[in-house]
């Protein structure tokens, strides 16, 4: 007899709420620093660029072995 196991909220959108609290923190932070906020335009570059370094080669393994794999 397979047993259902519940997950809880936190165990099943675990990533999701992470990412919505994220992005409430820097809308906050923006609201109340105002043009201050600036300063951590950097740190967003970083992020994107890394996001850049891993997203562009993960495409293109993803297509080149899709495409040789092709019969």
């Amino acid at each position: 007899m397979a047993e259902n196991k519940k997950k809880s909220v936190w165990e099943a959108y675990r990533f999701s709420i992470i990412l919505v609290g994220a992005i409430l923190v820097g809308s906050l932070i923006g609201i109340k620093m105002g043009t201050k906020a600036v300063m951590f335009k950097p740190l967003g570059d970083l992020f994107i660029n890394g996001m850049f370094m891993v997203v562009v080669p993960l495409v293109f393994v993803t297509i080149s072995g899709s495409i040789s794999a092709m019969s």
